[in-house]
């Protein structure tokens, strides 16, 4: 590994600068040593070993309790992958989500996928002449119950996003309505706001 890592007490942006030289807040030392985390995995390629948590804990010159904080948080926030038995990795980026009138099947084409059931708005178009127009969708965070949990790999009691869609036809007549789950560890959503 090239990165090098600094001490925790070190003043971001402030070369030498003492603990108590700033007037600005003092950040709390979990956030000091996740943004050196931040630092330190930026230089790494997916799927890189992190260092354990006892070298990390003498690198940055603080406890392991410390860096097992900051090391939960960016996992949680899916910037990091623990594997039990095999140790912390740098994560995958996230998947963009574009927040946009499509199918399912339209979405995961858009991401070089290739699912074999047809799109149900190609179907509704092609078959009975159902042309979408528009649709509201909500955005909200659930927690996982135990049957999401095991369906998305995750634990339960993990933070999800629950978007829900009403669709409408041409003459403003509901066509859709549907619920689907992501992983915030793995998606994020992407919108265009115009003026």
């Amino acid at each position: 590994m090239t990165a090098s890592l600094l001490p925790a007490d070190d003043t971001p942006g402030v070369p030498g600068a003492s603990p108590g030289a700033s007037t600005a807040p003092r950040l709390p030392k979990y956030y000091q040593v996740k943004r050196q985390l931040l630092e330190l995995t930026a230089t790494l390629d997916a799927g890189s070993p992190v260092p354990p948590e006892r070298e990390l804990a003498r690198s940055y010159g603080t406890s392991r309790t410390t860096v097992r904080q900051a090391l939960a948080e960016l996992v949680i926030e899916g910037r990091l992958l623990r594997m039990q038995g095999k140790g912390t990795f740098v994560a995958k980026p996230k998947v963009a989500q574009p927040l946009e009138l499509a199918s399912y099947t339209e979405g995961m084409r858009a991401h070089g996928l290739h699912p074999r059931h047809r799109s149900l708005y190609e179907t509704l178009r092609s078959a009975y002449g159902i042309q979408l127009a528009e649709a509201e969708e909500t955005i909200e965070t659930v927690l996982a119950d135990p049957h999401d949990a095991r369906l998305l790999e995750v634990d339960a009691g993990l933070p999800l996003l629950l978007l829900s869609r009403h669709a409408y036809d041409v003459t403003g007549q509901p066509v859709e309505w549907a619920q689907s789950w992501y992983r915030g560890d793995r998606y994020k959503f992407v919108t265009r706001l115009r003026r």
